[in-house]
């Protein structure tokens, strides 16, 4: 992963977060902005192929409200741009497809700065409870 950085800086990138262990999770993590601003982050695990739980993201919150509320909120575009990204940022573009295996995206910006995430619905996931698999894209342009 060092390597890699060292090559992004070479070419006019800047490294953000440098490399870092994560506890318990046996990956090593780091982060970086391209020469455009795109904001990157780079995910290597530990083991030479790794099992597919230990590169899977589980993110729990329980949330004072009716479960219809809750849902909305994280499923219907123009709520999920009301709340999306880091304070400061805003999130012009979202596009959400609950169908199985339809792919939801969303575009958060500030400042000239742009991160933008491709997430596929598992499609043995129940609506009323649905699993995502994703990935942050940096090549994803509207």
């Amino acid at each position: 992963m060092q390597q890699a950085l060292r090559k992004i800086e070479s070419l006019g990138g800047t490294t953000l977060m440098p490399p870092m262990d994560v506890p318990g999770q046996n990956i090593t993590i780091a982060s970086f902005r391209d020469p455009a601003g795109v904001v990157i982050g780079l995910v290597k695990p530990h083991t030479a192929q790794p099992a597919k739980d230990e590169l899977e993201l589980v993110i729990s919150r329980e949330i004072d409200a009716p479960r219809e509320v809750a849902f909305a909120t994280w499923t219907d575009a123009k709520r999920l741009t009301e709340w999306w990204g880091p304070h400061g940022m805003t999130t012009p573009v979202c596009e959400i497809d609950l169908a199985a295996s339809g792919t939801s995206r969303w575009a958060s910006s500030r400042a000239g700065e742009r991160c933008s995430s491709a997430w596929r619905r598992a499609s043995r996931a129940a609506a009323s409870a649905p699993r995502w698999q994703g990935s942050y894209s940096s090549g994803w342009n509207r």
